[in-house]
């Protein structure tokens, strides 16, 4: 559940917390409260209100028919353009009696979503802080749908257009997210959240209440809560500074195990020793690899993702190395989830494509150090569905097999395969 985080949220959420309250130690108490609610709408999704009710149904709505698992929307914009390229737009197909009229006003255009949609974000992003967005001209209430790919995470968006011309937002840019709730900030930006599912941020004209401007996108994963919000402000600049990356999202934005099924072989591994969570890819000591099982983990990842630095540390390799290709590794302090010890170990990065530090230099946790590829891997380019960044935590360098190796889960978070 979601909690006041500032004084200026407390007043809005005090009534909601009851709710909430009251719900947990007396469920009777609350029943038939939330009847008639769209699924999503509820207090477990988070604040229960997105700028106000009426929003917060068709952002359900919008979000139950355009989310990564359901194309509703964007499938039937491309039938109707194929049906007849002057269709200009698709009526919503919200049925609640609660503001249905209000909702059904708003239209999915069918021109060309995906191109508005990275438009009307390349114009929010080249603005100056404290300065106009270049003028906007869309459709009254117009819903653009699309995607839009944030270092290699494609996220499902939807853009919604209060009016057709839209010239006077500022541009608000922050030190911090949290100078995001002051009210001269608020006037002009404000940033909603359900908890799991979606963001909202919503744009303001000078003196008007009501946002000319709606970006919607969606979340993912309780396991990445702070993800999507610190992704969005960062590549629109609303922050003045690039916010590092939240320590689980280290060594990539989003770590997963990368599977591996395609080809003449038997499914090898992605996690260290050769365990995988599904026994379809155990790692049997003479499958594939023979006697080298795997020495890291394979996170999923596509060529060009960013790569982050673990923790503080000194870079002491950069180079290439037969069959990592393009690899580095940096010497640092590393807390053990599992003792709470910090322990000096290196950490190995490799098939990048890129590589942005240099050798013996400094970095700080969250530092940008190189991207994805597949160097020492091309064989890959042929199956893009099994690119990954191989990651290693190491004892003593030059390692030799598991005695100078650790388990890079003891160290960091990464999320179990989906399959």
């Amino acid at each position: 559940m979601d909690y006041p985080t500032t004084p200026a949220l407390a007043d809005r959420y005090t009534a909601l917390i009851k709710t909430q309250w009251d719900h947990i130690h007396n469920p009777q108490s609350t029943t038939g409260l939330f009847d008639g609610m769209e699924e999503g709408a509820s207090f477990f999704d988070g604040s229960w209100i997105i700028l106000d009710e009426k929003h917060t149904r068709l952002f359900n709505h919008m979000f139950s028919n355009n989310n990564s698992t359901n194309h509703t929307y964007i499938d039937k914009v491309d039938k109707a353009k194929a049906r007849n390229s002057e269709v200009k737009y698709i009526d919503l197909n919200y049925s609640e009696k609660e503001y249905k009229e209000w909702v059904n006003q708003w239209k999915v255009r069918t021109a060309s979503s995906d191109e508005v949609v990275e438009r009307i974000i390349l114009k929010i992003k080249g603005a100056s802080g404290g300065k106009k967005i270049d003028t906007l001209n869309l459709a009254t209430k117009g819903i653009y749908v699309g995607k839009f790919k944030i270092d290699g995470v494609e996220f499902p968006v939807a853009i919604y257009s209060e009016k057709s011309t839209i010239s006077n937002l500022k541009k608000v840019q922050v030190a911090e997210i949290s100078d995001l709730e002051k009210e001269e900030n608020r006037k002009h930006l404000r940033i909603e959240e359900t908890n799991i599912k979606y963001l909202i941020l919503a744009f303001y004209e000078d003196n008007n209440p009501v946002p000319s401007l709606l970006i919607q996108v969606e979340k993912f994963g309780i396991d990445l809560i702070e993800k999507t919000k610190v992704l969005w402000l960062n590549e629109l600049k609303v922050l003045k500074r690039i916010v590092r990356s939240p320590t689980y999202m280290l060594p990539l934005r989003n770590n997963e195990y990368r599977g591996y099924s395609s080809g003449y072989r038997k499914p090898t591994s992605a996690t260290y020793g050769c365990t995988r969570y599904n026994k379809n890819y155990d790692c049997d000591k003479n499958e594939v690899y023979g006697d080298k099982p795997h020495h890291g983990v394979d996170l999923k990842a596509e060529i060009g993702d960013s790569c982050f630095a673990v923790a503080d540390g000194v870079v002491t390799f950069v180079g290439n190395i037969n069959g990592y290709g393009k690899c580095i590794a940096i010497l640092c302090d590393l807390k053990n989830k599992f003792t709470d010890k910090e322990e000096k170990l290196y950490t190995f990065y490799a098939h990048l494509s890129r590589i942005t530090v240099k050798h013996k230099q400094k970095v700080e946790k969250g530092d940008f150090i190189g991207e994805a590829g597949v160097t020492g891997a091309e064989f890959l380019l042929s199956r893009p569905n099994e690119i990954h960044l191989h990651f290693e935590i190491i004892e003593r360098w030059w390692p030799k097999g598991f005695t100078d190796r650790k388990d890079p889960e003891n160290y960091i978070n990464i999320l179990k395969p989906k399959n």
